[in-house]
């Protein structure tokens, strides 16, 4: 069934992938002290430039910028992650 919430999500788009890191490096270079959620990420760092981003579609973006180095994060209380630029670590 393709709307099975308990099913896995697919696999994000490569080229999706690729648009909403390069989205996020440009905001990462006019604001290098930026730190949010990834909820406060796909609302304020990206805002309506992708519309319906998928979760997964986000969390691919952000863990290849870690990969990179350019991102870093730290758990908070709720369990969310914190995402920021690792030379400005809260």
């Amino acid at each position: 069934m393709a709307d099975d919430p308990c099913a896995p999500p697919s696999p994000a788009a490569p080229d999706l992938v690729d648009a909403v890191c390069e989205a996020l490096r440009g905001h990462l270079r006019q604001h290098p002290r930026a730190a949010d959620t990834a909820q406060g990420i796909a609302e304020w760092w990206l805002g309506g430039t992708f519309p319906a981003l998928p979760p997964h579609v986000l969390d691919s973006a952000l863990e290849r910028l870690a990969g990179e180095g350019l991102l870093a994060w730290r758990a908070l209380p709720s369990g969310e992650r914190l995402w920021y630029g690792p030379q400005d670590a809260p």
